[in-house]
């Protein structure tokens, strides 16, 4: 019988907080993962749900989830001053067994029909930005999806960061967040509320495009992506063509994004 192995006990944790402190939870978030250490994951995301404008606007949720190699009293000491930037409506903090807490992070999304983007971010978001994203998450347009959509931040750095961009074929090194907005619809929805799903999308994107790098995460696929060799790959991608030349001449390994030779 396959058995895991223990590795310990670590800390989880999930916090929400009322939507209309989304900005100043945002500028927290950004303070703390830019000192946060390296035993610290999160991922803080805020988005909206339903088929009207109205409900759009009732269901617009901000939330942040993680974990933390260490004791729940240390991963206070660092999570705490984002806890306090907002009116929190929900705090779980515990303690459990590693793969325990795989369980608690286990979750299939996006679900149905969906577009994504995403970002880089080097350096904070002015308080301009944040805006954009939060204004944009209000906005967003109705579908029957029961995930919605919105904008996902990923805590980065600090370990990925401290490999240098040419030393494997991935090169985002350089960044404290990961930013993904996305999107999503169901076969019940009409062409219309599709396309209004897809023009949001980038919308936002263009919208802050300039308060981030003009980068983009490979592994969030984006078709609408212009320049996607130098948006995922930057300059490895002619080592990346080499070595697709040397290993797979035939080009079994293929899809519309992928390494040409």
């Amino acid at each position: 019988e396959f058995q895991l192995a223990p590795v310990g006990n670590v800390a989880i944790y999930k916090v929400a907080w009322d939507f209309a402190d989304a900005a100043s939870v945002l500028a927290a978030m950004q303070r703390v993962i830019a000192t946060a250490p390296p035993e610290l994951s999160m991922r803080l995301g805020m988005g909206a749900t339903g088929k009207t404008p109205a409900q759009i606007h009732q269901n617009a949720e901000i939330s942040m989830i993680g974990q933390y190699f260490g004791t729940t009293a240390k991963l206070r000491e660092v999570i705490d001053p984002l806890i306090a930037a907002g009116r929190a409506t929900e705090t779980y903090i515990a303690e459990v067994p590693y793969w325990n807490a795989q369980q608690f992070f286990f979750k299939t999304a996006p679900i149905a029909r969906f577009a994504v983007k995403s970002h880089y971010v080097r350096q904070p978001i002015s308080p301009e930005g944040l805006q954009i994203l939060v204004r944009g998450v209000e906005r967003r347009p109705g579908s029957t999806n029961r995930l919605g959509g919105g904008v996902t931040f990923f805590g980065w750095g600090r370990r990925i960061n401290s490999v240098a961009p040419t030393a494997t074929a991935f090169m985002h090194r350089d960044a404290i967040l990961l930013m993904e907005l996305d999107t999503g619809w169901t076969a019940e929805d009409s062409t219309r509320v599709e396309q209004a799903q897809i023009d949001w999308l980038e919308e936002l994107s263009a919208e802050i495009q300039p308060h981030v790098s003009p980068y983009a995460y490979q592994n969030f696929i984006d078709p609408s992506l212009k320049s996607w060799q130098q948006a995922y790959y930057g300059q490895n991608y002619e080592r990346l063509v080499r070595v697709k030349r040397r290993y797979d001449p035939g080009n079994l390994f293929r899809f519309a994004q992928g390494i040409r030779a």
